[in-house]
């Protein structure tokens, strides 16, 4: 993934769909702001990991998956697991 790459929330496509930025940030509605407050407008609860639901659209993958699959590069390299 990358800056400029849309993603959206889990089951809300048609209404979340902002641009990942730098810094773990998104643009959404015309504004920059961070991920988690982007998601905690689609999350019933206000509470949410955003990183769960966030799918990247090209991919169709949540930005956990994809940073899980990332981790595995760097394994029995000394780093602490993902949990």
């Amino acid at each position: 993934m990358s800056e400029g790459d849309q993603i959206y929330f889990r089951n809300k496509e048609e209404t979340s769909l902002p641009n990942i930025q730098i810094g773990n940030n998104v643009e959404f509605n015309g504004k920059i702001i961070s991920l988690n407050a982007w998601a905690k407008q689609f999350a019933p609860s206000g509470k949410v990991n955003a990183y769960d639901y966030a799918i990247v659209k090209e991919k169709n993958k949540t930005l956990s998956e994809i940073r899980a699959e990332g981790y595995k590069l760097f394994e029995g390299m000394g780093f602490d697991p993902i949990e």
